[in-house]
Parts: structure tokens; sequence; C-alpha cells
């Protein structure tokens, strides 16, 4: 009897810990008990004795889906920053996606915080706005010291949910 209860007990173990080893949180969460368990060991005795293993804890950054509305705004701001070499306004870039037909929760405080968890994508530049990391010339964009050089975008609205065309003025 307790046999079959020991045995069921590992089967669902097993189990969970098939469908928890894909997550890469449960992953950092083995390697920091395998750290403690290391200094346990260690403390019973010396601390820094040599046999004690070191143990390299490598943090997993889990990739997140993006909802459709921030995924086809990320889009949008993509496109829309195509060729500017100086920053738009995360304002404006907000308005050209709401002209677009995307509408995002908390405003343009929001399309600022998915721009910035894009980094590898979009530079942000303080007030000034946003440009696209990589311009393709290899040089940095006008950051537009103080907020001047800020480009707006212009709309000309397209049909079928298209980016507006962006326009650069200098002031």
């Amino acid at each position: 009897m307790a046999q079959d209860a020991l045995a069921a007990l590992n089967v669902a173990i097993g189990e969970l810990e098939i469908e928890l080893g894909e997550n890469p949180r449960f992953a950092l969460l083995t390697q920091l008990r395998s750290a403690r368990d290391a200094y346990m060991v260690a403390s019973e005795g010396n601390l820094f004795a040599s046999g004690v293993p070191r143990v390299t804890v490598k943090r997993v950054e889990a990739q997140r889906t993006l909802s459709p509305d921030r995924a086809k705004a990320y889009e949008l701001c993509k496109k829309a920053l195509v060729g500017h070499t100086v920053p738009v306004r995360t304002r404006d870039l907000y308005e050209m996606i709401e002209e677009n037909g995307v509408s995002l929760a908390g405003g343009s405080n929001n399309l600022s915080s998915l721009l910035s968890r894009h980094p590898q994508t979009f530079k942000g530049h303080g007030r000034a706005g946003w440009t696209l990391k990589d311009i393709g010339n290899g040089a940095e964009p006008d950051s537009g010291a103080n907020g001047e050089g800020s480009a707006p975008l212009s709309s000309s609205s397209r049909e079928g949910g298209e980016v507006n065309e962006a326009t650069t003025t200098q002031h």
C-alpha cells in the first residue's frame, strides 16, 4: 500500500518536473537550489575549502509575446521611423498608430514602454523622441538637444491600415 502511494507520488513529481523543465524560471530555481546546497555543504566545514563547487547562474530572459495591438503598434512605429535621423516624438508616433486603427490602453506612456522594451530596434532620445537603433549608414542620429530637432510625423492616411507617410521637418 505504501509502495503504491510512493510510486504514484514519484510519477506525479516526474511529470511536473518535465512540464516545469521548459520554464526558464524553473531552470533558474534549480540552479539556485544547487548553489544553496553547495554552500550548505561547505558551511559544515570550511566555507573556503577547495572542494566547494563553483556554481554559475545564468539569467534566462523569457521572450514575451506581444498582444495583437502592441505587435501592430511595434510594426507601425518601425515602418514610420525608417529614414528618420531626427527623433520623432512619442506623442506623434502614438497619434499615427491611432490613425491606423490601433488603440493602446495607457496612451503614449504605453507606447513609450513598448519601444523601450525593444532596445535592439528602437533608440530613445529622452523627450526628443525615438529613432531606429540602426539607421543604415552607421551614423548616430541627431539627438535633438533640449528637445529641439524632433521630427513630427505628418499624416496622409492611406486605406488598408498602412503606415501614414512620415516626413521630417526642421525647426
